[in-house]
């Protein structure tokens, strides 16, 4: 029942689409930020992701046992279109599109684009 959950997460909140897209190499080194929230499409995952920040992109990957049907990602900065920063309870987020044609919607900590700005 969990992998099929997993999986309709993945496939309803354009996951699924991003790995197919935007395939992690698996070299991708950078900043890591482990334990991080943030909302792909409609789905919220708080507290399981792994953020890997570097010049070139954004990579994102799931702990386990959420890793099930979520590939890691890594998206290109330049893939990357119409960001706008929303207040959400005590900290801003910035909602931004990923790729072209669009994928899914992005929100993430405001922080993740200040590391990339760094």
């Amino acid at each position: 029942m969990w992998m099929f959950v997993l999986t309709m997460v993945s496939h309803l909140s354009g996951w699924k689409k991003l790995a197919q897209r935007f395939p992690a190499k698996g070299s991708e080194t950078g900043k890591t930020f482990r334990f991080q929230s943030a909302y792909i499409g409609w789905a919220q995952y708080s507290g399981v992701l792994t953020f890997v920040i570097n010049p070139n992109g954004l990579g994102l990957s799931a702990v386990f046992p959420f890793r099930f049907g979520h590939p890691a990602v890594f998206i290109p900065w330049a893939e990357f279109h119409n960001f706008h920063e929303v207040k959400k309870f005590l900290q801003t987020v910035v909602v931004m599109e990923a790729g072209d044609p669009v994928i899914t919607k992005l929100t993430l900590p405001r922080w993740v684009l200040d590391e990339y700005c760094q």
